[in-house]
């Protein structure tokens, strides 16, 4: 039977650190923004996402504190390259929003700028613009009440 030594024993669990670190450094990590877009509804949602280019991760997410992720869970998570479009739903509640953008294979930073546009649009919950620079808007999501003729009050 070999018996490792104690410098030995170190050396592993350096390596074996950061190989873990390297398999999580990949994904999209959008808890860790800042600057994140709210919204609520008391109605069933449906959102479009645009991007004009790019890649990006456009994560909805919950908060419950004490939670994992700083407290955010995804509830729901889309990828949009340039160019695409993309729809989907989200029940009645407050959501967190954010879209990142991969500058590499594993590097997805927070947007510097989140704006609101077009708010005061009949039958738009919220309009939002994830940026790098201000003014842009290389990622777009509108979000309305999944039934147009419902009032969407906030909860």
């Amino acid at each position: 039977m070999r018996i490792f030594s104690s410098r030995t024993l170190a050396l592993a669990a350096v390596i074996l650190g950061m190989a873990v670190s390297q398999a999580f450094a990949g994904g999209p990590r959008p808890w860790l923004c800042s600057d994140m877009a709210v919204f609520s509804s008391k109605q069933p949602m449906v959102y479009e996402a645009r991007t004009a280019g790019g890649t990006w991760v456009l994560s909805f997410m919950h908060f419950q504190m004490g939670g994992p992720n700083e407290g955010h869970t995804i509830v729901a998570q889309r990828e949009l390259r340039s160019g695409d479009s993309v729809t989907g739903s989200l029940p009645a509640g407050r959501y967190f929003a954010v879209a990142l953008h991969r500058k590499s294979a594993s590097y997805w930073p927070c947007p510097q700028y989140v704006q609101e546009k077009d708010r005061e649009k009949p039958g738009v919950i919220t309009s939002l613009c994830f940026s790098e620079r201000r003014g842009a808007c290389p990622a777009r999501v509108v979000v309305k009440p999944a039934d147009p003729a419902a009032p969407h009050p906030a909860p």
